[in-house]
């Protein structure tokens, strides 16, 4: 998961869920920098599977995406989520909670992933079930491509200058 390592982003609740997930063999690695950081390097210390990989470059995010069965993104009220719309350009299920705002949306909108509560047993059990349940988790990434896939900054600006300037 990339982003700003922030409360809101509830990275802490995804570090608890993977306390539960049964598969052991499951990494949950982290991209980006922020004010919590030192605050989730010192709770994920125990946990091998939980890596912090800093600033990424936008080829290596790539091969992250690509590498991944799922993207868990399970933020707080987020206002639209470029998590979301990058993993499903990716072809990647996301996996995200209710109360997350837009992402949860186009998750719901697409069947591009697994939107639960916001707790860590309900989220470990969608990362099991998708890490066991590989085929399902490819048609759920190609939904959720299927939904996004128009959306690029040709369409967006073709989009707002026929709104501006109308016929």
């Amino acid at each position: 998961i990339p982003g700003r390592l922030h409360r809101w982003k509830r990275i802490d609740l995804l570090m608890e869920a993977m306390e539960k997930v049964s598969n052991k063999k499951i990494e949950l690695n982290i991209a980006g920098l922020g004010e919590d950081e030192y605050s989730l390097k010192r709770m994920a210390k125990n946990n091998p599977n939980i890596h912090f990989l800093g600033r990424v470059a936008d080829s290596d995010l790539v091969k992250f995406y690509s590498g991944a069965f799922a993207v868990p993104f399970v933020p707080k009220s987020e206002d639209y989520g470029y998590v979301t719309i990058e993993a499903f350009k990716s072809g990647k299920p996301v996996i995200t909670c209710d109360d997350s705002g837009e992402p949860a949306w186009f998750v719901k909108k697409s069947g591009g992933g697994l939107v639960c509560p916001p707790n860590p047993q309900d989220i470990a059990e969608a990362i099991d079930f998708l890490s066991s349940n590989i085929q399902s988790a490819e048609q759920m990434g190609q939904s959720g491509l299927n939904l996004i896939r128009n959306i690029n900054w040709e369409n967006i600006a073709t989009t707002l200058l026929k709104e501006l300037f109308p016929k």
